[in-house]
């Protein structure tokens, strides 16, 4: 089994869970995760039948169902009833983390926005349907054992995010050129640009004409992390790509990245990623060999 799926009575960390919901367990408790140590977890959760509460307001599903992004750390209570069906996919963010760097850099932050408050999503009609075949999909894959099942769960995922993503700007008419929209795309872009020598929150700060602490702020709310975390972030994405797509040695990585002392990049590194750069690289010539 791939060491991102954690299997019952294992030791490793969750990073992807899937639940059913619909077993009656006689508590009254709010909806809620215990995420591990200074890890947030993500939740997708479809209601299919029965009854919720929203913050206090409780509903029965008739001809419609709901779908909700939740986060472990934010405020809000969902209850259900014994009543209750539905599927809860929960996951970190080092599992949303894998796949295309690149790629995965540049839609990420939407995609958690998702997560900043709790959101109910209703589905009706042909755009349930199609969710619920990609629901269905997510759950036939989660139960196999072949290949690269880890990386498939992760893009259908993310798909099934992205769809939620369009119902938000469609049905909510949410304004996509505020100021502060504006202001996080202006940064995303010139991180994506610049992050090799500056690393600063200071720097993009007065390249947006605004103080550190507000950009670090509205970067936080509009993605549910600061400015400095996207830094780091990102030139460490673009370190593991090059650790798995180049030859190219520890300092020389280091090197590209703008970094003078190797010493300094292993440290940067592994802050980061919560592993030193040698273990990451072993890891993936590991799975490459498998």
């Amino acid at each position: 089994m791939h060491p991102d799926i954690s299997a019952p009575g294992t030791a490793q960390p969750v990073h992807l869970k899937i639940e059913m919901i619909g077993q009656p367990s006689g508590k009254e408790d709010p909806y809620s995760l215990t995420p591990p140590a200074a890890e947030q977890i993500f939740s997708i959760i479809w209601v299919t039948e029965g009854k919720f509460s929203l913050n206090d307001n409780w509903q029965t599903i008739t001809d419609r169902q709901f779908i909700f992004c939740f986060r472990s750390d934010q405020p809000g209570k969902l209850y259900f009833d014994d009543s209750t069906r539905g599927i809860i996919i929960s996951f970190t963010k080092h599992f949303l983390d894998m796949g295309e760097l690149g790629f995965d850099f540049d839609y990420q932050p939407c995609l958690l926005q998702l997560f900043c408050k709790l959101e109910m999503v209703t589905l009706t009609g042909e755009w349930a349907l199609e969710l619920k075949d990609l629901i269905n999909r997510i759950l036939n894959e989660y139960k196999n054992v072949f290949l690269f099942k880890t990386e498939i769960l992760n893009r259908y995922i993310k798909i099934f995010l992205i769809h939620i993503s369009r119902y938000f700007e469609y049905d909510l008419k949410l304004v996509q050129r505020t100021r502060n929209r504006e202001l996080v795309q202006k940064f995303m872009y010139a991180l994506d640009r610049n992050y090799r020598q500056k690393k600063t929150v200071s720097y993009y700060a007065g390249l947006l004409f605004v103080t550190p602490n507000y950009l670090n702020v509205i970067i936080k709310r509009s993605t549910g992390y600061p400015a400095s975390h996207h830094i780091r972030t990102r030139v460490v994405a673009e370190a593991k790509r090059m650790a798995v797509n180049t030859s190219s040695s520890m300092k020389e990585i280091a090197y590209c990245l703008g970094f003078e002392d190797t010493a300094h990049f292993s440290k940067f590194f592994k802050s980061t990623s919560g592993s030193n750069f040698s273990e990451f690289k072993k890891e993936m010539v590991t799975i490459a060999a498998s």
